[in-house]
């Protein structure tokens, strides 16, 4: 169904696409900028990073031959932890993207000894209920934010 691409620079125009509509931006109550002065800092220091610290994908559909999302996860320093993200753009949820991109990215953090995932989420937003669908439970909350976990085995 879907599959983790990593973009190339002029891509991230798709980025700027999701951050800059305001439905898919709900959960913030709020569209966040990203300028095209900003991608190039931002393809150095995510994009290019060593994947077993710092990982970023856009999730690609095949059957539709576009770019319905993101996903990353930025590994806790010393730990086999990582803080992982997925958005999903607006039209796309419900589809099972999600749950795809955030799989994939499990498995691609497995590769680098990362073991366990932790998820902030901001406590009014329905992913909280996506992210105990796939396995995360709520390890505390924070006012507004939850912060989720989820432990995954090694893949072989």
């Amino acid at each position: 169904m879907a599959r983790l691409i990593i973009p190339e620079l002029e891509e991230l125009s798709f980025r700027r696409k999701m951050y800059e509509n305001e439905r898919t931006m709900s959960f913030l109550h709020k569209t966040v900028p990203f300028p095209k002065e900003a991608w190039e800092p931002f393809y150095q220091e995510v994009i290019q990073a060593d994947p077993a610290e710092y990982c970023y994908r856009l999730v690609y559909c095949g059957g539709c031959e576009d770019f319905v999302g993101e996903a990353m996860y930025r590994r806790k320093p010393g730990t086999d932890a990582a803080e992982c993200w997925i958005l999903i753009e607006a039209s796309r949820r419900n589809s099972g993207y999600g749950r795809s991109g955030l799989e994939l990215l499990e498995q691609t953090a497995a590769g680098y000894g990362i073991r366990t995932f932790y998820a902030r989420i901001p406590a009014d937003d329905p992913a909280c209920g996506f992210f105990e669908h796939l396995g995360f439970h709520k390890l505390r909350d924070e006012g507004s934010v939850v912060v989720m976990k989820k432990e995954f085995a090694e893949i072989l």
